[in-house]
């Protein structure tokens, strides 16, 4: 053991920093580990998530409270997500706790206050939410709830969404957005968008990631 009194003071402070980031370190990996065991836990992990494209995914909104399973403890990764559960997701891992209660209502109300909704879509909170009216929630989301600066995106020609004119007009501004922010993408090789389909949990959890950088966003330099 070295005695303090025989190092100088900067050997001190840097000893000490590499203490704390050795401490933090294992904090992640503890983290991570735990999130990895309860991932495991659910039902339907060896059939539907185990070694799956979206298992890291999933294991990171779990680590950071985004996201649970079911109440008979399955996750069902390739169920339709709802409305709400969507923007409970967003809010939960965004560190904004979800209004769970009187559900799904309470959670529409707390989204439509913190503007990530609109008052048109309230009653929507157990309904398959589509692609378009996601795109919706996610820019709304990345400029209201995580205070990115959308004015200065580039936006995607409209050429390279090639069924964008299917899509609600109400809803072409935010699915170009959504693209341009590299949140989505077209879901084939055509690059077409599809806006009244619907998403999947496992899909949702990838877009999640996307929205608060804990993976890559999609590169918007690349044919999609």
């Amino acid at each position: 053991m070295i005695a303090i009194a025989n190092i100088s003071e900067g050997e001190y402070f840097k000893m000490k920093r590499k203490t704390i980031a050795a401490l933090l370190v294992s904090v992640m990996l503890l983290s991570t580990a735990a999130s990895a065991i309860e991932v495991r836990t659910f039902k339907d992990y060896a059939s539907a998530i185990q070694n799956t494209w979206a298992e890291k995914y999933i294991t990171t909104l779990v680590s950071k409270g985004g996201i649970k399973g079911y109440a008979d403890g399955t996750f069902k990764p390739k169920e339709k997500i709802t409305t709400a559960e969507l923007v409970s997701i967003i809010l939960n891992t965004s560190g904004t706790k979800a209004d769970t209660t009187n559900w799904p209502q309470g959670v529409m109300e707390q989204a439509n206050q913190l503007g990530l909704l609109d008052a048109s879509m309230l009653s929507e909170g157990n309904h398959p939410i589509s692609r378009e009216k996601m795109a919706y929630v996610l820019v709304n989301a990345a400029s209201n709830l995580l205070h990115e600066d959308i004015s200065t995106v580039t936006l995607l020609d409209t050429s390279r969404i090639p069924d964008l004119n299917t899509a609600s007009e109400q809803y072409q501004g935010d699915i170009r957005f959504a693209y341009s922010l590299g949140l989505l993408a077209g879901n084939n090789e055509a690059g077409t968008f599809s806006p009244s389909a619907f998403t999947t949990r496992e899909e949702a959890c990838v877009i999640i990631n996307r929205l608060f950088k804990y993976t890559d966003r999609v590169d918007t330099s690349q044919t999609f």
